[in-house]
C-alpha cells in the first residue's frame, strides 16, 4: 500500500467515526466540520497550520508552498481545498499573502536580527530630559510603540547527543565534540515581521518592496512563509497568529504607509 493510499485510508476512517457519533434522527456533521477533522488527520504541518489560519482569521486563505518556497497552488479557500492539496503533497508548507485581506491589510519587515536592532537603535528610540533637575545624569531611553506584529523566523533542527560505552581515540573524541557544537548555519537567515493593520475607509497601501536600511526590507506584496521545512533541517517558527490591531502612525510613516483611497 502506498502512504497516499494509507492517509485515503485513515481520512475515510475519520469520517466513518464522525458520522457515528451521531445518534439516529440526529443530522449529519456539516461536510466543513468534516473535511476539518480530515486535515487535521494528515498529521501534516504544512496542513495544520492551513487549517490554523482559516479557523483563527477573518477569511485569510492560507497559500501553499513547494520545497523553493513559492506558491504551489492558489489561496485554499476551505477545509475540503486545503484537504485535497496537503494529502498529495505532505512537504508544502504554508504562507499567507501580503496586502489586502478581509479586514485588514499585512505588511512585512524581512532582514536580520542584527539589521532590526541596528535600525530600532536609530529610529523606535526616544530620550528623555537628564535625572536631575540641575541637568545632571543619564537621560532615559526608551523605545517608541511598535505595534503588534508577529515573528517568523528560521530555527534549526533538534540535536541531541548519544553515546553508548567509552569513546577511544582521537577520531572518536573529535565527532564526539562536533555532535555538540552548536550548529550556527543559517543563523545569520533573514526572517520577517509581520503586522495586521485594520482596513477601515482608508486602509493604509505600501509599496511592494522599499529598502529601509541595510539588509532590511519593507514587503507590501509577495507571501510571507507561516511554516516551511528546508532541505537541511531547519524550519520556519511562527511566534503566533496574527493579530488585526492599528499600527502607530510614526511606523506607518517610517515603513511608508499611504492612506488608500476611501472606501464606497
Amino acid at each position: 500500500m502506498t502512504e497516499t493510499i494509507v492517509d485515503q485510508a485513515k481520512s475515510d476512517a475519520m469520517r466513518w467515526q464522525a458520522d457515528a457519533r451521531n445518534r439516529p434522527g440526529d443530522p449529519a456533521p456539516a461536510p466543513d466540520e468534516v473535511n476539518r477533522e480530515r486535515v487535521w488527520a494528515l498529521g501534516c504541518p504544512g496542513a495544520s497550520v492551513a487549517a490554523a489560519v482559516l479557523g483563527g482569521t477573518a477569511g485569510w486563505c492560507p497559500v501553499p508552498l513547494g520545497d523553493d518556497q513559492h506558491p504551489s497552488s492558489e489561496p485554499l479557500g476551505s477545509y475540503g481545498a486545503v484537504y485535497e492539496h496537503y494529502r498529495n503533497r505532505h512537504r508544502d508548507g504554508t504562507g499567507i499573502a501580503l496586502g489586502a485581506q478581509p479586514g485588514a491589510v499585512l505588511v512585512a519587515v524581512r532582514g536580520t536580527a542584527q539589521a532590526w536592532n541596528a535600525w530600532c537603535a536609530a529610529y523606535a528610540v526616544e530620550s528623555s530630559a537628564p535625572r536631575f533637575e540641575d541637568g545632571s545624569g543619564p537621560a532615559m531611553r526608551s523605545y517608541k510603540d511598535l505595534g503588534h506584529f508577529v515573528s517568523v523566523s528560521w530555527q534549526p533542527p533538534a540535536t541531541g547527543f548519544r553515546t553508548s560505552g567509552v569513546a577511544v581515540g582521537r577520531a572518536a573524541l573529535d565527532k564526539a565534540a562536533e555532535s555538540m557544537r552548536p550548529r550556527h548555519t543559517g543563523s545569520g537567515d533573514r526572517g520577517w515581521l509581520l503586522w495586521a493593520i485594520p482596513a477601515g475607509d482608508r486602509p493604509l497601501t505600501f509599496p511592494a518592496s522599499r529598502k529601509l536600511g541595510h539588509g532590511l526590507d519593507v514587503l507590501g506584496e509577495g507571501v510571507v512563509p507561516l511554516f516551511a521545512r528546508r532541505g537541511d533541517g531547519w524550519t520556519v517558527l511562527l511566534s503566533s497568529l496574527p493579530v488585526v490591531e492599528e499600527m502607530p502612525t510614526w511606523l506607518g510613516a517610517e515603513l511608508g504607509g499611504r492612506g488608500g483611497k476611501r472606501r464606497p
